[in-house]
């Protein structure tokens, strides 16, 4: 089965982003630890999204940390490489992060596209609204409906703003079957916050490069990704 391409469903060191805005996810607020659990695939989606910027701008992984220091002046760029940056970054260095990167990247996106100052209103709310029933929750008291009721509108709207910007969000992808050779076509399972399940995708590589991916579709071709972006 492995050989052609049935790899094992891909299993996602968090919950889909998507999984949390769809109707019937779940019947009044989660409970508390799903909260928490929330709060990390907010911050996961934020670092999807910010690699995503960072390969439109066409920047180099190196150059990234002086970029910033240009770009997003009220971020600061803690020491390390960009990797490690971004690995140990949260929903609020995020935010202001974005809040640099964001006019930068969308200048000549569609004029009909949502506002950088619209997705910038819609995270500020979704973190103030879940940071108290989080990891700041140490009396443990539960979300109520109506709060939960606003924290699953402002993500749904985070979404939604995020796909009309890049599309489909990318596809942490392990790889699976691999055939030809320059480009290799890799088919296996794998999954994105746009989406609540995972999906066997069939991509179309020139890099020699194995293991784990994140690969964005910007141009949206289906059923094989012949043009992906390694983000």
């Amino acid at each position: 089965l492995a050989y052609w391409g049935w790899s094992p469903e891909a299993k996602a060191p968090v919950t889909a982003f998507r999984s949390w805005v769809v109707d019937g996810a779940f019947h009044g607020p989660p409970p508390i630890d799903k909260l928490n659990d929330l709060r990390v695939s907010l911050e996961n989606l934020l670092k999807d999204v910010i690699r995503v910027i960072i390969s439109d701008l066409g920047w180099p992984e190196q150059d990234v940390p002086d970029k910033l220091r240009v770009h997003s002046p009220n971020f600061t760029v803690p020491t390390g490489s960009w990797s490690e940056i971004l690995a140990c970054m949260m929903s609020g260095g995020a935010e202001i992060l974005l809040a640099g990167l964001l006019p930068t990247v969308l200048v000549g996106k569609h004029k009909t596209a949502p506002q950088a100052s619209t997705f910038l209103s819609q995270l500020n709310q979704a973190v103030h609204l879940l940071n108290p029933y989080s990891h700041d929750n140490p009396l443990r008291v539960p979300m109520d409906n109506e709060t939960w009721n606003r924290l699953r509108g402002v993500c749904l709207g985070l979404l939604q703003t995020l796909e009309a910007w890049f599309g489909e969000l990318p596809w942490h992808f392990s790889g699976g079957q691999a055939i030809g050779n320059k480009p290799r076509i890799l088919t296996g399972q794998a999954w994105s916050h746009s989406h609540v399940e995972s999906r066997l995708i069939r991509v179309a590589l020139w890099e020699d490069k194995d293991g784990e991916m994140l690969i964005w579709n910007p141009s949206r071709i289906n059923p094989v990704m012949t043009n992906p972006r390694l983000v």
